[in-house]
């Protein structure tokens, strides 16, 4: 799975992608980029329970651009697989 997080370039115009997260199947995960822009200490709720990135990356990954809603920045799911 990749995710991309995108922020706002510095004259507000246009997105970059700031950082590229990439979870493989078994859970390890590799981040690209500014690791700053990747908010793995971000909780997101799922049928009103709390997923943390540390106890199931994979399903934090497919719902953490529903959570992170910012002017400057947005997480967009790549590829699901």
């Amino acid at each position: 799975m990749i995710v991309e997080f995108l922020k706002l370039t510095d004259d507000g115009l246009d997105q970059v992608v700031a950082a590229k997260l990439t979870i493989r199947a078994d859970g390890t995960h590799e981040i690209e980029g500014d690791k700053e822009y990747v908010p793995l200490d971000l909780d997101v709720l799922l049928d009103g329970a709390r997923v943390t990135f540390e106890a199931d990356p994979l399903t934090w990954a497919r719902h953490i651009e529903t959570e992170l809603r910012t002017p400057y920045l947005v997480a967009v799911v790549i590829d699901d697989k």
